[in-house]
């Protein structure tokens, strides 16, 4: 389920943002702007007016002193709910990039998240009296941000005035200690509302919840971990888990969102770098300036992994601070408007790429970051969507693109319905591979088939490695029986095509097997043949490992194997 963001005009506004227990595959750390394309933030050195809840240069908080009966705690704010808080705003905190600060939680009877009051208050919403979660609602906590909003973007735009935290304790069940074991207080009621059997992270979901106190929007920077297979995301991803844990701890794309908004000069200046550039799409009238696109998703990767990303401005610009030095790939692509607080429309209509202009790593440019220097117009322009990718026409087997193995990453974008991406590649008889997608956009649900020699006969298909927890990407690990050509068919799911179908591809070989002793003896000679031949016509047992598929060629290569021996 996705959650909707809500946003009130006026010259102050209330951007509400919400975490749901759902998934959604996409890709950004995002600040939240104004109108006038300010950053939101708090004033912590109150240059523009006095603040009553900024007390020398800390946001200060209060809590409602009932917490949460989920949580044990000792009965005076300590201990309990109230400790996990202090450590959410902790990992906020200590940062050496950033400059945020928060006083220590004091305790209200305050039951209201009042907007305008100007007092920030942590509440657990037991009976919906904030009117915020309606029955059903799948939205865990919710952050209402007050912030300034001047017109013609004056001195107070965009200032933080007000910021109010609330957990929805009737549907859910909140449990967790600061070790990471998940504790509950004995006796309570492990049934409520939607009936989780495993109690919501508390630390996770006020860790994510602070960000946006901070000022940060949802980010969407997801991508595949080979070992063991797993995705990983930063904290400000929009969904979690029943018992996840994740979002505890901050990521790179995190951590530079943060500093964008609240820099420690001395540090970045030691450490880190920044990136900036433009993107935009040629105009339709060759005579008119190029049309900047907004709400892009600039991500940049490292070893094939996101480490940070942002989103482009109204006026197509980009700047991404906090990045640490070295070297990387940029890529644009989509980004979910819905589980945004963007009040502008975003892009949507434009091809994902590699800077600058290409579809596989090898051929992009790597950008070096150096400490305390921006790298600068690192501009994009970008293709429409309905145009044909990097790699068209490959639609069959006959018009497969190439691809190394061990080689770069290429991406992928649907331009039509029934669009269909084929790879060629070269395998090697007994060696193992991994075919990979990875790095989804918002609407990318790829499907992956592989195919023989002869484009036709299907080895192993693959839809998600974890659909139940969000990750949509295929993956398939396979034993080649012969040495030649292979082919990958890459298609949608639902047929679906243009933006946010991106997603990159890439072959790993991992190595020899032992395909060829059938009785794991650590010798292969005439008894693993017979075995073999056993079982002609089908695989080996489902305890071998791996398994093959035994059959005229499986049993040739064998041969030349043996006699090779």
């Amino acid at each position: 389920m996705k959650a909707a963001p809500m946003i009130l005009g006026g010259r102050v506004a209330t951007v509400l943002f919400a975490i749901t227990i759902c998934c959604q595959q996409s890709l950004a750390y995002t600040p939240i702007l104004t109108i006038h394309d300010n950053l939101v933030r708090w004033d912590l050195e109150e240059k523009t007016r006095d603040q009553p809840n900024i007390i020398e240069g800390s946001v200060e908080f209060f809590i409602n002193r009932a917490g949460t009966l989920d949580v044990e705690d000792d009965g005076d704010g300590t201990g309990g709910e109230f400790d996990i808080l202090r450590h959410g705003f902790r990992a906020w905190e200590k940062l050496a990039s950033s400059n945020i600060d928060f006083n220590d939680l004091k305790l209200t009877d305050q039951t209201l998240a009042i907007d305008a009051d100007e007092t920030n208050v942590i509440l657990f919403d037991d009976n919906n009296y904030s009117g915020i979660f309606p029955v059903g609602t799948g939205v865990i906590a919710v952050t209402l941000l007050t912030f300034e909003e001047e017109e013609y973007s004056g001195v107070l735009d965009g200032n933080i005035t007000d910021a109010d935290l609330v957990f929805n304790d009737r549907d859910f069940d909140f449990g967790s200690n600061i070790e990471g074991k998940f504790i509950k207080k004995p006796g309570t009621d492990q049934s409520k509302g939607l009936g989780f059997q495993i109690p919501i992270d508390l630390l996770s979901v006020a860790t994510h919840e602070i960000g946006h106190i901070c000022g940060l929007d949802h980010s969407f920077q997801q991508n595949v971990v080979e070992e063991p297979i797993s995705i990983r995301y930063p904290t400000l991803f929009p969904y979690l888990y029943s018992g996840d844990t994740q979002a505890r701890s901050l990521e790179q794309d995190d951590i530079a969102g943060v500093t964008e908004l609240y820099p420690h000069d001395e540090f970045n200046d030691k450490y880190n770098g920044s990136i900036s550039g433009r993107v935009t799409m040629p105009n339709p009238d060759p005579d008119e300036a190029p049309i900047p696109l907004f709400g892009v998703d600039i991500i940049a990767y490292q070893n094939g992994a996101p480490v940070v990303s942002t989103i482009t401005r109204t006026n197509g610009v980009y700047r991404m601070y906090g990045v640490p030095a070295g070297e990387y790939i940029l890529r644009a692509q989509v980004i979910s408007p819905a589980n945004t607080g963007l009040i502008q429309e975003v892009a949507l209509n434009f091809q994902s790429e590699y800077y600058p202009a290409a579809g596989l790593t090898s051929d992009a440019s790597a950008i070096t970051v150096i400490a305390g220097r921006r790298r600068s117009n690192l501009n994009f322009e970008t293709a429409s969507d309905v145009a044909p990718d990097f790699f068209e026409p490959n639609d069959n087997a006959g018009a497969a693109t190439d691809l190394a193995v061990d080689g770069p990453r290429m991406i992928h974008q649907f331009y039509r319905e029934g669009d269909e991406d084929w790879v060629r590649f070269e395998a090697q008889a007994g060696h193992a591979y991994r075919l990979t997608t990875d790095n989804l956009s918002v609407f990318a649900d790829p499907l992956m088939d592989l195919f023989g020699a002869d484009g036709e006969t299907l080895i192993a298909s693959d839809d998600d490695i974890d659909a139940n927890f969000g990750n949509l990407a295929p993956r398939i690990e396979f034993t080649a029986d012969t040495t030649g050509p292979h082919f990958v068919r890459l298609a949608d799911v639902d047929d679906f095509f243009g933006f946010g179908t991106s997603f990159e591809f890439y072959i790993q070989d991992l190595g020899q097997t032992d395909m060829f002793d059938a009785n794991l003896d650590g010798r292969i000679d005439a008894m693993d043949l017979l075995e073999y031949a056993a079982n002609w016509g089908g695989p080996t047992k489902e305890d071998r490992s791996p398994r093959v598929q035994v059959n005229s060629k499986f049993l040739l290569e064998m041969i030349r194997n043996l006699k090779g021996n």
